[in-house]
């Protein structure tokens, strides 16, 4: 289901839905990244390497390893 979707089935904008999500640390990210490959993340992390690094290698975005890293995603 879209954002676009839920916004429309529970009557709210998508920016208040966006907004909502955010304030409550709700990710509204469509695919799942394994445990595992959580794992590996913070490991790698913590034998230095960059976040730029890590999703590269893991073929994810910055922004979703930085919340892996730092918020324990």
């Amino acid at each position: 289901m879209t954002i676009e979707e839920m916004a429309e089935k529970l009557k709210v904008a998508t920016t208040a839905l966006r907004a909502h999500a955010r304030r409550h640390g709700i990710s509204l990210c469509v695919y799942r990244i394994s445990e595992h490959d959580k794992y590996l993340c913070r490991e790698l992390y913590k034998e230095g390497l960059d976040i730029h690094v890590i999703a590269r290698k893991m073929e994810l975005s910055n922004r979703a390893v930085s919340s892996i890293v730092y918020s324990g995603y």
